[in-house]
């Protein structure tokens, strides 16, 4: 008997060990509850807010924090997960516009902390909880340039105080909408330009771009029946109406061959180098809008210029992209010295001649001759890109606890019940299954012995 007591108390022992260790420990839902008791009792709150990115990525850019006499806000300067950083001075709290309390440069983050009565704030009572609503407001504002690449947005902020209970905040889910548009290519004379899908691989069937992405474009020219031809982009303009010298316009590529929006503080645009194939230049193109106007649809008109492989390399035959990482402008082949005259916005003779839609055309034909050397010319538009802000949605709730004084959560409370009864449950289980096996042993044992 006491050799069978002590296996019983073996078993019991091992087994409560791989209950806890195995059996619960190695599940989700130990890790979960020990995380968000130590996160209740610590009062430290749940991780930021979650903003999911159209493409399906989640960044963290917004967290709220609920205290008694005070919010504090925390948001990325890469509010939309874009890599586009908003300006501190663009960011405002509640209808009054209360200004930023600091700017933390470790993490990159604008921080508000505010009373809860300051900043036009508002409150309202229900059976639950008082509510404080408020919100924040991001506006770009109107630099140098005519363009802008975030869009104007407000985020709404709730936080709760139980009226029985903890005080909590409900921060932001957004999502971003999806996209949809329609195919397009164009061909005039014997140059092309097409929108690309990400990879090059293909015509993109859509024109339809968000704030926050990247157009592939890709220029070329029909070589059949022609000698070997490269392809340079002389000129691009944008402009909101198929009017060419309507206003406003933005100039992306100028001054024969410098893509000059690569330069803009806020843009990631740049020449794909090197070309696969001397008929094509590919460059990326950080999607813009136009400040303050509601039309979103951008035409794009390129002047292109094809020439003899053995042609010069020299600044009137260039493709140049500025290389922020470098702080230099880089040639797509060829020395990096062709891309000098692009920050002195003068190269060659460009100004002398004027541009091609704005003169005589000398290349009316494919293969034509142009001035002393052998190049074709051509203008080209791009049927209407079709822009959109990034918009915020499908606000879900996201916890940030700060617990009071002498009281508890009862949703917390109940969901610790749940499991410590399934744990008892288990144990009791164990001990039954434990008696049973050193029960059944002892009696096989002893059988055996007094077996002839």
């Amino acid at each position: 008997m006491v050799q069978l007591g002590r296996d019983m108390a073996g078993c019991l022992v091992m087994m409560a060990w791989l209950l806890c260790a195995g059996g619960v420990g190695g599940s989700r839902l130990w890790p979960r509850l020990n995380k968000e008791q130590f996160e209740w009792r610590s009062g430290n709150a749940v991780p930021p807010g979650v903003v999911r990115h159209k493409a399906g990525a989640l960044v963290h850019t917004v967290r709220v924090q609920c205290y008694e006499p005070n919010l504090v806000v925390t948001v990325s300067r890469d509010l939309f997960g874009s890599g586009h950083r908003v300006r501190p001075s663009q960011l405002m709290l509640g209808p009054t516009g209360c200004p930023l309390t600091r700017v933390d440069d470790p993490s990159d983050s604008i921080i508000f902390n505010i009373s809860l009565t300051d900043c036009g704030i508002e409150r309202k009572m229900t059976d639950e909880a008082l509510i404080y609503s408020t919100y924040i407001n991001y506006k770009p504002q109107l630099t140098t340039r005519p363009i802008i690449r975030t869009n104007k947005v407000t985020v709404p902020i709730e936080c709760h105080f139980p009226r029985r209970g903890n005080v909590s905040s409900n921060a932001i889910k957004p999502t971003w909408i999806p996209f949809t548009s329609t195919k397009w290519g164009e061909e005039h004379l014997s140059f092309l330009l097409r929108l690309m899908n990400d990879d090059w691989s293909a015509e993109r069937g859509s024109n339809v771009y968000h704030l926050g992405d990247l157009i592939h474009i890709q220029a070329s020219v029909l070589t059949q029946n022609h000698m070997p031809l490269r392809v340079f982009i002389e000129r691009c303009v944008a402009t909101l109406s198929p009017d060419k010298d309507s206003k406003p316009s933005y100039s992306i590529v100028d001054f024969k061959g410098c893509l000059m929006d690569s330069k803009v503080d806020d843009s990631f645009s740049s020449f794909v180098t090197p070309r696969l194939e001397e008929d094509e230049l590919r460059f990326k193109l950080d999607a813009f809008r136009f400040f303050e106007d509601s039309r979103d649809s951008i035409f794009i008109k390129c002047e292109l210029k094809a020439v003899a492989l053995d042609a010069k390399l020299d600044s009137s035959n260039k493709a140049c992209f500025f290389d922020k990482l470098l702080q230099r402008w880089n040639a797509v082949e060829g020395t990096n010295d062709l891309c000098s005259c692009c920050d002195a916005h003068h190269c060659n003779d460009e100004r002398a001649r004027g541009h091609l839609w704005n003169r005589r055309k000398r290349a009316s034909q494919p293969g034509a001759e142009v001035g002393a050397g052998l190049q074709w010319e051509g203008v080209v538009s791009l049927r209407p890109i079709v822009v959109l802000d990034v918009e915020l949605r499908d606000f879900d709730q996201l916890m940030a606890v700060e617990p009071s004084v002498g009281s508890g959560n009862s949703r917390s409370s109940s969901s610790d019940s749940g499991v410590a009864m399934a744990l008892a449950g288990s144990v009791v289980l164990g001990a039954l299954i434990c008696a049973a096996l050193v029960t059944y042993y002892h009696l096989n044992r002893k059988h055996l012995s007094i077996a002839p």
